[in-house]
């Protein structure tokens, strides 16, 4: 279990990371959500250890990093956004290095190396040279390192950044599948990784968390909210009084008068619409309603 608390980090004056919290429990694909310069890389090298935080800790299994730094770094597994490789290596060679920084006796050595290989799918590139390599399998080669020495947790900086469609979707799956064992924490500012591999999203805007809950909790809160568009012609303003709803002029063109509605009962909102339509002079131009994706949640979110 990770459980981070209230940790702040600044750069001369300006803050990283703002007294931010977050638990995280054993088994848990966690997608760390936000733009450019959130705080995302920094959160993660703090969970690491790479960095040491102005304020607060965290806990590994319940030590402090602070007081038992070595305790975290063998139970993490981190593999930062810019892979370091030494690309005159051979893959088999990577790997041995990975191994002779490792707890492990020679006599496990083929079995740890084993067991990367074919976690990653690495077997047809084996004694490459990772120069050789096309970038989907440079990132394999490093995650086949993260995961040498066996760590209860894995931390991936942008994994799939870069990466074409195809290279992309057998990362995906490769780190969908190390989450069924090991709790995985990734960083991103792609919506799609997030969809496809995690459970629970955390989004993160200028070192704040804004929204924490699993995919469908964070959409199914937002759907509550339905916006309609409305145009309608009509000889004086309408009133919208009727409605318990927030309503914003868009526009008005001659007697076409354009309204945004927001509100959290579709179905009411429609069937007050309607009948206030019947009722009056309007001469109704279109009438369009709509929610929120995971990416207009996520921009409503992050665009301040």
């Amino acid at each position: 279990m990770i459980e981070i608390k209230n940790i702040t980090k600044r750069y001369s004056d300006i803050a990283a990371v703002k007294n931010l919290s977050l638990k995280i429990d054993k088994g848990e694909v966690v997608g760390l959500l936000g733009p450019n310069g959130a705080g995302k890389s920094t959160t993660m090298k703090i969970i690491a250890g790479l960095i040491i935080p102005d304020q607060g800790d965290v806990f590994i299994n319940n030590k402090s990093i602070r007081n038992s730094p070595i305790y975290g770094k063998k139970r993490i597994g981190f593999m930062p956004e810019n892979n370091p490789l030494y690309k005159e290596m051979t893959v088999k060679e990577a790997i041995e290095l990975a191994l002779d920084l490792s707890n492990f006796t020679k006599a496990k050595y083929k079995e740890r190396i084993d067991y990367v290989v074919k976690a990653t799918g690495l077997k047809s590139v084996f004694y490459k040279q990772i120069s050789e390599l096309s970038k989907g399998y440079k990132q394999r080669v490093g995650l086949a390192q993260v995961l040498v020495p066996d760590p209860e947790i894995l931390i991936l900086d942008e994994p799939t950044e870069g990466l074409d469609p195809n290279q992309r979707a057998e990362i995906r799956s490769l780190i969908s599948e190390l989450g069924k064992n090991k709790t995985v924490i990734i960083s991103t500012h792609v919506l799609q990784e997030v969809e496809a591999m995690c459970n629970r999203i955390v989004i993160i805007n200028k070192g704040e968390i804004v929204k924490d809950g699993s995919k469908e909790s964070i959409v199914n809160e937002q759907l509550k909210h339905t916006t309609i568009t409305l145009s309608l012609r009509a000889e004086t303003e309408p009133s919208f009084e009727f409605l318990d709803v927030k309503v914003t002029l868009q526009g008005i063109n001659n007697n076409k008068f354009t309204y945004e509605l927001i509100g959290e009962n579709e179905e009411n909102m429609l069937k007050q619409i309607n009948n206030a339509y019947r009722s009056s002079n309007w001469d109704l131009l279109q009438l369009k309603t709509s929610t929120q994706n995971l990416e207009e949640i996520f921009r409503s979110l992050t665009l301040n």
